[in-house]
């Protein structure tokens, strides 16, 4: 089974000194490489996010997507959407009707791992859910993929 974003953001997140999370992330890279492209989505200022910013909820607090079951391997799906990422950002596909890109969202939320879910939600808004995982951290694990930050 392979591990979501949102599992590894997790598990980072539960190391206490900055160098295991740096080792720990630097090693995940190794093997979902796609890994820095959404922590860039999340941390650079010059990227953002074509979408309302807060929870994913109606007025009344309900949420306005399904979650998926944890029990499905729905790990891959958030790794294979890379390239539809374009689709939420600010500048991107202007024309495109904004309840449209709304429902395209939401329709991501639905088709990933829930932990994964979280972690869009959290990248649109520019804001790390994850204890001690910061642009900071990001910029000393990955120096050289993060100099133009």
């Amino acid at each position: 089974m392979n591990e979501g974003l949102g599992d590894i953001l997790i598990a980072c997140s539960k190391k206490n000194a900055q160098k295991d999370k740096i080792a720990y992330l630097q090693e995940k890279q190794k093997k979902y490489p796609h890994i820095l492209a959404f922590l860039k989505y999340m941390f650079k200022d010059s990227i953002q996010f074509d979408l309302p910013v807060g929870p994913v909820e109606d007025s009344f607090g309900n949420l306005l997507y399904k979650p998926a079951p944890k029990e499905m391997d729905l790990q891959n799906v958030l790794y294979s959407s890379l390239r539809r990422m374009k689709i939420f950002m600010r500048g991107e596909y202007p024309t495109m009707n904004k309840k449209r890109r709304e429902e395209q969202f939401i329709e991501l939320l639905e088709s990933v791992d829930p932990d994964d879910a979280v972690f869009l939600i959290h990248m649109k808004d520019k804001k790390s859910p994850y204890k001690g995982i910061t642009k900071n951290l990001i910029m000393k694990a990955f120096p050289k993929e993060t100099e133009n930050w």
